[in-house]
């Protein structure tokens, strides 16, 4: 299971690594979007668990 999408955990290291610049204030706000979409996630599963009916009984 992943916690964060791949692109967080190889894009900005990489592009610190190799010195592009502009990405740096990105950068610090992928943990932000990470938290917001894992909340987010779980909200929508926990709705649909309240919504599901089994195809039995």
């Amino acid at each position: 299971m992943f916690v964060a999408p791949y692109a967080f955990i190889s894009f900005f290291p990489a592009a610190f690594l190799f010195g592009k610049s502009g990405w740096e204030y990105y950068g610090w706000l992928a943990p932000l979007v990470v938290i917001y979409a894992m909340l987010a996630s779980i909200y929508i599963f926990q709705r649909g668990l309240v919504k599901y009916e089994s195809a039995g009984h």
